[in-house]
């Protein structure tokens, strides 16, 4: 069960929020929030700075010139409105 499920039970049937166990189980809460949400998110926004932006400018690099290439070689006459 989560922590956060604890301090609700605890707040439910009455237990009191002085209590060492009630402490125990808030630090807890806190202690699974920065290992399980801040961490990771963390890790990811490290993970995004240092591969995928280096893999959308090589992105860019393989896939524009082609497609640049394409769209200055098409034939004018396409684009008369006469």
């Amino acid at each position: 069960m989560r922590a956060a499920h604890c301090r609700s039970l605890m707040n439910l049937y009455g237990q009191k929020k002085k209590s060492t166990a009630f402490k125990f189980v808030a630090l807890l809460n806190v202690a699974t929030f920065i290992i399980f949400r801040l961490t990771v998110s963390f890790y990811l926004f490290y993970w995004w700075f240092t591969t995928a932006l280096g893999a959308v400018v090589w992105h860019l690099a393989t896939v524009s010139p082609p497609i640049l290439q394409q769209i200055h070689t098409y034939p004018e006459s396409q684009y008369s409105t006469s």
